[in-house]
């Protein structure tokens, strides 16, 4: 009897250490699976962080470079304008009725861009206060293109078809000022002109954003 218990008891024995032994290769190749998905998940957000800064970093170098160009066209635009506006204002005032000009004004608005700058997914990468500033001078901006076009449609429509004719055409012969029909012409040019002063400090604000986030993506 004590032979078959030995036997008993050391077969017991050894099926317990067979069965730690299996417990504890478990447990490592668990570990190892576990070690495994998490550097491959930590890999994975490093690469996707990686990729979201590259791509925030190309989005604001895109968007400080339409900046740049924007702000260059308007200061062209403004000093086109503005030139036009005090000569025309200074022979007036003089009661030399100045002759009343067609002058081609292209607006530098792109309606296109902001679309394609969301698209690309400025929406998700960007901070929330430079997303509303971009806004607010693409909006501007849009209502200072449609002024410009108005206006440049208003001088085909109303002046153009007129400019054969003397200057005094346009002007009350007594008073030496304009008729009531073009009297826009210079209040135009002076809407214009203030656009033209309120889009320039918003694009100023929406550089110094950009250069902020710049900065922290460093």
């Amino acid at each position: 009897m004590s032979g078959i218990r030995f036997f008993l008891e050391s077969a017991k024995l050894a099926w317990s250490k067979h069965f730690f032994k299996r417990i504890a290769e478990w447990m490592v190749d668990l570990v190892i699976v576990f070690v495994g998905v998490y550097a491959a998940f930590v890999l994975n957000a490093y690469e996707s962080s990686r990729e979201q800064s590259d791509r925030r970093k190309q989005l604001l170098r895109w968007l400080d470079d339409y900046c740049g160009e924007s702000a260059a066209n308007l200061q062209n635009e403004q000093t086109l304008i503005e030139e036009a506006l005090t000569d025309f204002n200074r022979r007036l005032y003089k009661g030399e009725m100045p002759e009343l000009a067609y002058i081609n004004i292209n607006s530098s608005y792109d309606s296109t861009f902001s679309l394609s700058f969301f698209q690309a997914g400025a929406g998700e990468l960007l901070a929330v206060g430079t997303l509303r500033q971009l806004r607010a001078v693409d909006k501007d901006s849009k209502l200072a293109a449609e002024d410009i076009k108005h206006f440049q449609e208003l001088t085909t429509s109303v002046l153009v078809p007129q400019l054969n004719h003397e200057r005094t055409f346009f002007y009350d012969p007594s008073s030496r000022q304009l008729l009531p029909q073009y009297a826009w012409y210079p209040t135009a040019f002076q809407d214009m002109v203030d656009y033209c002063n309120k889009i320039r400090p918003e694009i100023d604000e929406l550089r110094k954003r950009i250069n902020e986030e710049r900065k922290r993506n460093r």
